[in-house]
């Protein structure tokens, strides 16, 4: 379903590029300010409802309570809060609305299954992920620069690079938590952190902080 929204959504910017043109098609680029201003006012909203959704109507026993209102307003209360029985808010802000408005105002992370819902990712998806991650080509629409070819691949090899360790990262945490301390990071058993805590309810969780990877 996220591969066919995010085709939807590319559709659909086609056929206002195809009826309208470039002006209309690069309209979201063009009204970027009062979008910037409605997602941040949408974002703040959204967060706020779901710590109160969290405390007072959740739809499961899967929350988490840090001691601190504030941090969970940032970090979030439900794992995967929901409106109605299909509607995963989580599932939504990230894999429809922050993927795919970043795809159209650009022209399986580890989030999803672990972070709860709340500041971080609703105000995340809805402001950092479609507008803070295309800022530069907002810039660049607005102020022409004309780059060498060695430049060009230089700053071309640079993204690639660090998109690719942010994706080995990723795969490396989840290696861990897949298969524990059995995991191999560049061949060899991982080093890890064995950490334990305890939530505001009194309940003591462990968990593995990884920090090798020697290559």
């Amino acid at each position: 379903m996220d591969l066919l929204s995010w085709f939807l959504t590319i559709g659909i910017w086609l056929g206002v590029f195809y009826i309208g043109g470039v002006k209309a098609a690069a309209a979201p680029g063009e009204h970027f300010a009062i979008l910037i201003v409605s997602a941040n006012a949408y974002g703040l909203t959204t967060a706020t409802l779901a710590l109160v959704k969290g405390h007072l109507f959740p739809d499961s026993k899967d929350r988490r309570f840090s001691g601190s209102i504030f941090h969970d307003f940032l970090a979030g209360v439900e794992l995967n809060p929901r409106l109605g029985r299909h509607w995963d808010l989580k599932m939504f802000h990230i894999g429809r609305l922050g993927m795919n408005s970043w795809v159209i105002l650009y022209l399986s992370t580890i989030d999803i299954t672990h972070d709860h819902f709340g500041f971080y990712l609703g105000w995340g998806s809805a402001v950092w992920l479609p507008f803070v991650y295309t800022m530069q080509t907002q810039y660049l629409a607005s102020h022409c620069v004309q780059l060498s070819p060695k430049a060009l691949y230089t700053i071309l090899a640079t993204g690639i690079s660090g998109y690719y360790l942010f994706r080995l990262a990723n795969h490396q945490k989840y290696s861990l938590r897949q298969k524990g301390e059995e995991c191999r990071i560049w061949g060899d058993l991982p080093r890890i952190i064995k950490a334990e805590f305890t939530t505001a309810d009194g309940e003591r969780h462990n968990t593995s902080l990884l920090f090798s990877g020697k290559p």
